[in-house]
């Protein structure tokens, strides 16, 4: 099932809300660059966030995600593994592997999704300052080559670091993956 909301739109009530609770910590306000920068740079925002003496940036790409309901078709080897309906997102290999690279030499680089994907399950949490606490961070897709333009999250996946990052090869038009679930750790 796809989302009744834009990614744009999770990134903002996202954003916003995590502004809010966690202005202490932040050095600055957020970094958001252009959509044309956002493919080079490999993220939607950077948070800087103080750390003693110093800041450590703390940098999120926003997805969000579909639902998948029930086991057919395409989807059936992606349903296999979870067991049970999932949550997941596309993601796109050049960027992907700019935000691996990322996560390499600066650290601290996530992917950001939604355990929600209706409209009014949103307005629901942006009105009650829940959005932050209904959404995933994910980054590790799978272990081993990773060869796919789409990545299946469980929705019980939590806090995972990209590294290490397998790059994404180009694979076929229609490459499948599926994603091991991943313990927070």
């Amino acid at each position: 099932m796809r989302p009744g909301f834009s990614e744009r739109t999770f990134e903002f009530c996202y954003n916003a809300e995590y502004c809010q609770v966690n202005s202490a910590l932040l050095a600055t306000h957020p970094h958001m660059p252009s959509q044309r920068a956002e493919k080079d740079l490999g993220y939607d925002v950077e948070f800087k966030i103080n750390n003693g003496h110093y800041t450590r940036s703390l940098f999120l790409q926003h997805k969000v995600s579909s639902f998948a309901e029930v086991r057919a078709g395409r989807n059936a080897p992606f349903y296999a593994v979870h067991g049970q309906p999932y949550f997941r997102f596309s993601v796109d290999n050049e960027q992907h592997n700019v935000l691996c690279e990322l996560s390499r030499t600066r650290g601290n680089a996530f992917y950001c999704a939604p355990r929600f994907h209706f409209r009014h399950e949103l307005e629901t949490n942006f009105r009650g300052s829940s959005v932050a606490t209904m959404r995933f961070f994910s980054t590790r897709l799978m272990s081993g080559t990773l060869q796919t333009t789409s990545a299946t999250i469980s929705p019980t996946m939590h806090l995972v670091r990209i590294q290490p990052c397998i790059p994404i090869r180009a694979a076929s038009r229609r490459p499948s993956a599926v994603a091991k679930r991943m313990p927070l750790s």
